[in-house]
């Protein structure tokens, strides 16, 4: 079944993780007037996401957010380093109340740790009647309980035979866009791709990209007195959207030919999928310092308009679309169906909460309730 993860959290939707085995004091109880709520820590590993400053006035997003969940949340988001901020943190067993996570590692030290709230044991103690007891996707809950031996985790974006049943697409677009649209893409700028004589058309194949960049290279071209990138990958996150993109196009999976389960980078595609990111690299179109670029470099250079070529997360890169164009999958040397655009099996997206033990005054998990519903 294939997992895909997405940098993406919003405050309404993520994936939770509740913890266990931390200190043993509630989070703070605020009392304004008649109003009490409580005040609860949240970490965010999601450098590029900027979080307001949470207000508890009436009127304010925020605000609504607390009269109805009872929260009001202390947020976090390091702009670098958050995983070592993290683990540091869990060393000296002064863990947020919540986190949120992408870091698949990290999540498995956590839950290793005993730190981790089971979702489920969570909510039937501080919220029996929950809703998400009742109406969670089987087949995600099945894949998350596979993946941490529990359920731990509550994904932001969730896409499967019974994620479809419970919250039915509005409109054949919208069905249409959840089974088939992908953050994940190569795209290229359009002004750059026509001083270099080429279309749309003549960057489809491997061997089409790879002569692309290469001209772009010895073109010595620049902008604004800045040389011309022939390729930029995604951050230091390169291995979600750039190496995922690349491994789906050529074709690779996370089933067998038997329709088991196996991980992707077991499968001869995704070597593939290596090897071509390795000779974009060798070669000279991408420079390997931009596999340590922060989210906030790569919508930098992608502003400055000297960036030939893009592969990762377009969702993130802050460019103007119409001044760039996808050329769709890369389609393999190796032949063979590219995996692009093909959603028919259970997907998630990795964004995870985590609630410490700490956390556990009375109405709290209700009020984690109330943060999910998505009624």
């Amino acid at each position: 079944m294939k997992i895909r993860e997405l940098l993406l959290i919003t405050l309404s939707a993520g994936l939770i993780l509740l913890s266990g085995c931390g200190a043993e004091q509630n989070p703070t109880v605020t009392e304004e007037g008649e109003d009490s709520y409580a005040r609860a820590s949240l970490f965010c590993d999601v450098n590029f996401w900027e979080p307001p400053s949470w207000s508890t006035e009436e009127g304010t997003i925020t605000g609504d957010i607390t009269e109805k969940t009872g929260l009001a949340l202390d947020i976090t988001v390091p702009p670098q380093n958050a995983d070592a901020q993290l683990s540091l943190m869990l060393l000296n067993d002064d863990l947020p109340d919540i986190i949120s996570l992408t870091n698949e590692t990290t999540i498995s030290q956590l839950i290793t740790s005993g730190k981790v709230w089971d979702l489920e044991e969570f909510l039937k103690r501080y919220c029996p009647e929950s809703h998400l007891l009742k109406s969670f996707p089987e087949d995600i809950k099945r894949e998350l309980i596979k993946r941490d031996g529990g359920w731990y985790a509550y994904p932001s974006h969730m896409n499967s035979q019974d994620s479809r049943k419970i919250w039915k697409p509005s409109s054949k677009f919208y069905e249409d866009w959840t089974n088939y649209n992908d953050n994940n893409a190569i795209i290229w700028n359009r002004e750059l791709l026509e001083k270099a004589g080429l279309t749309v058309e003549e960057v489809q194949t491997e061997e089409q990209v790879l002569a692309a960049w290469d001209k772009m290279k010895n073109m010595h071209l620049d902008v604004d007195g800045e040389a011309v990138i022939p390729l930029l990958v995604d951050g230091k996150g390169y291995i979600d959207p750039t190496v995922k993109f690349l491994e789906y196009t050529f074709g690779a999976e996370r089933v067998d030919e038997n329709g088991n389960y196996r991980d992707i980078l077991l499968q001869p595609q995704a070597e593939h999928a290596l090897l071509f990111l390795n000779e974009a690299i060798r070669n000279g179109y991408a420079a390997p310092e931009q596999l340590t670029y922060e989210n906030t470099k790569i919508k930098s250079l992608m502003a400055g308009g000297n960036v030939f070529c893009f592969i990762g997360n377009v969702a993130n890169s802050g460019i103007d679309f119409t001044k760039w164009v996808s050329s769709g999958p890369v389609l393999s040397s190796g032949g063979g169906d590219t995996g692009a655009g093909q959603k028919s099996e259970s997907t998630y997206r990795l964004a995870e909460h985590i609630c410490i033990k700490r956390l556990q005054k009375p109405g709290t998990g209700s009020g984690m309730d109330r943060l999910y519903d998505q009624r």
